[in-house]
């Protein structure tokens, strides 16, 4: 697990990077129906009226699935974490989608599954042999399910 720490350093610091950047989209989306229920009028650049009411719940809209998505992922890791286990698990594919991912399997009590992860650390693409790259799987024990990929560990 010491070896694979990295993984989880970097999902923590992600999470409060991006509260806080979603914590700041709330806060417009709150300050838009703020001036729009004290009855302040807002005109763009070219002097037209602007809806602030439908700016401000889509900006709230916004934030909250930005926070949602962060707690899905930020919840997942943790949990993989608390009920750590490890195995092998062979690469199926490379693509990219802003992002470098990989698509892999693993075999747990002879159940075979399969996930996507990404294989960007620190703002760099890690090198992966693909398909047919054999590297470390850390998964919850409880939820094989839910799974990262080690690319800085081959098995």
């Amino acid at each position: 697990m010491e070896e694979s720490s990295y993984i989880f350093e970097q999902s923590e610091t992600l999470f409060w990077i991006f509260l806080a950047i979603s914590s700041i989209v709330a806060l417009v989306g709150i300050y838009q129906l703020a001036k729009f229920f004290l009855k302040e009028d807002c005109y763009d650049s070219n002097g037209k009226k602007v809806n602030r009411l439908t700016i401000g719940i889509v900006v709230l809209l916004l934030s909250g699935l930005m926070f949602y998505g962060i707690i899905q992922n930020t919840n997942r890791d943790r949990r993989i974490k608390n009920n750590f286990a490890e195995t092998r698990g062979r690469t199926l594919r490379e693509y990219y989608q802003k992002g470098n991912y990989v698509d892999y399997e693993f075999v747990v009590g002879g159940k075979k599954y399969t996930n996507t992860c990404g294989c960007t650390y620190d703002g760099k693409d890690l090198p992966v042999d693909a398909p047919n790259g054999y590297y470390k799987v850390i998964y919850n024990s409880l939820d094989p399910t839910e799974s990262i990929m080690d690319f800085k560990v081959k098995k």
